[in-house]
């Protein structure tokens, strides 16, 4: 069964076992998942009001962003959890001869690149969802702007969540260069995501 059609009690008791998946990489895809989700009620909440008419467009248009990143998050658990099960099989590898040896150090490279990827793009779709949803503040309904310093801090945890995975694989990446390019672009990613972030939180605690 894919992730996002498990109950919520179903993919925690799995979680807390030692099979290989879900892990760390589906729990990063579904905190920045619920992140958004936030920012969407909160727009739902806001939409066809007449207080907030005057943003309306706008808010419809940010509605129709974070929906299209929201699905793609969805499916990041699902994502994560397939290529890490390609990565477990790599480590199971034999390890004997030198040529047992290339092979495997191979493999394992070429997995961990796409065990790496996957964060990588979650790290993308965050920064792109923080930056909708600090647009969110003061054109939406003020009952719910503590839901987006919730959403703030989820998206912070997520990117966060997303770069240790990032760094934990490119150490596997046998190509340097390869590996050092996730490396740098996740680290400018997660300090922009929390530069926006954090600037969404202390603008919304100011306001509550």
């Amino acid at each position: 069964m894919q992730i996002q059609n498990m109950t919520i009690e179903h993919y925690l008791r799995l979680l807390k076992t030692r099979e290989p998946a879900p892990g760390g990489g589906a729990v990063c895809g579904l905190s920045a998942s619920q992140g958004v989700a936030l920012l969407l009620m909160v727009l739902d909440l806001s939409i066809g009001k007449k207080t907030y008419m005057e943003w309306e467009e706008e808010n419809l248009i940010a509605q129709e962003k974070l929906s299209e990143i929201f699905e793609k998050l969805l499916l990041k658990a699902e994502e994560d959890r397939s290529v890490f099960l390609e990565l477990s099989k790599a480590y199971s590898l034999p390890n004997i001869t030198d040529e047992d040896r290339e092979k495997k150090e191979n493999v394992l490279s070429d997995c961990s690149i796409d065990a790496a990827s996957v964060p990588m793009s979650v790290l993308i779709l965050i920064n792109d969802a923080v930056r909708v949803g600090k647009t969110l503040i003061g054109k939406t309904s003020k009952l719910a702007i503590s839901d987006i310093g919730v959403a703030a801090q989820e998206l912070i945890s997520a990117a966060r969540s997303a770069w240790l995975n990032i760094k934990i694989n490119a150490a596997y990446i046998r190509e340097a260069n390869i590996a050092q390019k996730f490396l740098v672009d996740g680290m400018q990613l997660v300090k922009s995501i929390e530069n926006v972030a954090n600037e969404m939180y202390v603008d919304v605690e100011g306001r509550i």
